[in-house]
């Protein structure tokens, strides 16, 4: 077995503040990757919203001086202007860098899993449909990724908060789509369950049904429109990312409850260009 010297690293824990981190970004951050600013931002939020935890991450530093790892995170205290705690761990061999970052990262359906006891099979969903609720919750445009994105802590207390409201459309989901092939990704149903549900859970059957089962639905109507336009989407015959689906999804919902009743199909469909995102009503 190989035996480590370790008799130079310095181990500690040190309240850094933006001042520090500013300097140790000027001076030690000479041979890091590019700064990916949507992840320094994600921070930023964290950190101003209270929700940046100590988690035992450290800052590393080379034997020479350079920092190692760290960077994002130090540019965010700078830019957030928030002292944050962190383990600094200095005289580190250089070739350490190699091996940084390698590992898979944790998302939020694996907190979900760890934190909250979801089950493996419905966590990476559910975080998922919490993403989107979420962000259509501030008006903001629907996908999991994008402005508004919320940190794997939020997800989890966000679940808390609406665990009726999950466990009601796990359970829709559960007895309407089982054995049937989903015209959207599990998330995507769950989100639109969630926020249909949240709004009016009688509606919200009535429409899901026609829409993500086929069941009942009318020739000509708003729900055979959607349902038909979607079809076409997962078979590719029309190119929609999955905002413009469910846009279209939330679309298709107004137009129902406010008793519309469109002649063409392209109605339902939601074209950036032409089209102002209204939430669900």
């Amino acid at each position: 077995m190989e035996t480590l010297n370790f008799k130079n690293i310095t181990i500690s824990i040190r309240k850094i503040t933006p001042a520090n981190a500013a300097k140790i970004l000027e001076f030690k951050n000479t041979k890091n990757r590019p700064i990916t600013i949507g992840k320094v931002n994600e921070y930023v939020n964290s950190m101003k919203n209270d929700e940046w935890l100590f988690n035992g991450d450290s800052i590393r530093i080379s034997t020479d001086g350079v920092l190692l790892d760290g960077q994002h995170r130090l540019t965010a205290v700078a830019k957030s202007g928030i002292s944050q705690s962190f383990i600094v761990v200095e005289n580190m061999q250089k070739s350490i860098g190699l091996t940084i970052d390698t590992g898979k990262l944790r998302n939020a359906g694996d907190v979900l899993a760890l934190e909250s006891g979801v089950s493996a099979n419905w966590a990476a969903s559910i975080g998922g449909a919490i993403k989107i609720f979420h962000k259509h919750s501030k008006g903001l445009e629907l996908s999991n990724s994008g402005t508004g994105k919320l940190t794997n802590t939020k997800v989890v207390e966000e679940y808390k908060k609406n665990k009726e409201l999950v466990v009601f459309c796990c359970d829709w989901f559960n007895k309407n789509m089982k054995g049937k092939a989903p015209i959207l990704t599990k998330s995507e149903i769950l989100s639109c369950l969630m926020i249909f549900a949240n709004i009016d859970k009688k509606d919200c059957i009535s429409f899901c049904k026609m829409v993500f089962c086929g069941v009942g639905v009318e020739d000509g109507s708003v729900q055979s429109f959607i349902r038909n336009y979607l079809l076409s989407c997962k078979v590719d015959t029309k190119k929609a990312n999955q905002t413009q689906r469910l846009h279209s999804i939330i679309k298709s919902w107004n137009l129902v409850r406010a008793g519309k009743s469109p002649k063409q199909a392209a109605t339902v469909v939601f074209r950036k260009d032409n089209d102002k995102f209204k939430k669900a009503f």
